[in-house]
């Protein structure tokens, strides 16, 4: 079974939220409420293997979750999607595949760079062929998460989140980044990337990378100085994070 919710009163269209790994729909409380009280409707979701979804804690597989999006938002023709950290790469993949219902696309610190060293990776596609189901430990040290301690402590503390990847969710992502930037300069899609510049989980330079092989035209990339992973809670930049994303998905409805 998959954990999914539609809110609110759809009067200016839908917003679909895609979270990251480890973690699961019920984090984005504020920006659905947010959007709910802008007149959007929103659907949200946890992954196989997350959150109050079923499955193995960490085991599912990017295409898995794209074909969740199709199952969550059936019935709705277009929509914008937002997307942070995996489920950044997961909104990019879905736009490049499914371009027709989207409005507008936004990440977060998208997982389109990802620091593996050649061994690891080397071994990690072998083991994976041999035991693609086995889960280890995803080695994100919670300390680099958010630059607000208080964040740190909630995860800490939070039981639905988990610190587990599968080897077959692991090589998904390789394979999916690659595919992410090869197919990055057919998107047609109005794009927004929001960048941490001291993100420690994912490779910044990927979403700079794949940012300058966009065609589009209408497309932006704006950087947070010394912001870490996550933006939602910084004490800095939290304003300027969220309203950033509420004024594009206005200018693009």
């Amino acid at each position: 079974m998959i954990y999914s919710l539609r809110e609110g009163n759809p009067k200016k269209g839908w917003v679909v939220i895609v979270h990251g790994l480890g973690e699961h729909s019920g984090r984005y409380r504020k920006m659905v409420e947010d959007f709910v009280n802008m007149e959007y409707g929103v659907v949200t979701f946890d992954h196989p293997g997350h959150g109050r979804s079923d499955g193995k804690r960490g085991d599912t597989t990017i295409e898995e979750i794209l074909s969740v999006i199709d199952e969550v938002t059936f019935g709705i023709p277009k929509f914008h999607i937002f997307g942070h950290s995996l489920g950044g790469l997961i909104a990019v993949r879905y736009t490049q595949e499914r371009q027709e219902r989207i409005k507008s696309l936004v990440v977060s610190a998208p997982a389109l760079g990802i620091r593996v060293d050649p061994l690891t990776n080397i071994m990690a596609r072998s083991i994976g062929r041999l035991f693609p189901h086995v889960t280890v430990n995803n080695k994100l040290d919670p300390e680099y998460l958010s630059r607000n301690k208080e964040v740190i402590k909630k995860v800490a503390s939070d039981p639905l989140m988990h610190s587990k990847i599968s080897f077959r969710l692991g090589l998904s992502m390789i394979e999916n980044i690659r595919i992410a930037h090869e197919k990055a300069k057919d998107m047609k899609v109005p794009t927004l990337i929001l960048v941490p510049t001291d993100d420690r989980y994912v490779d910044p330079n990927g979403a700079r990378e794949f940012f300058k092989k966009l065609t589009v035209v209408d497309k932006s990339l704006i950087e947070f100085p010394g912001g870490y992973h996550e933006l939602f809670e910084d004490e800095e930049y939290k304003d300027k994070f969220y309203n950033t994303i509420y004024d594009w998905i206005e200018k693009h409805n």
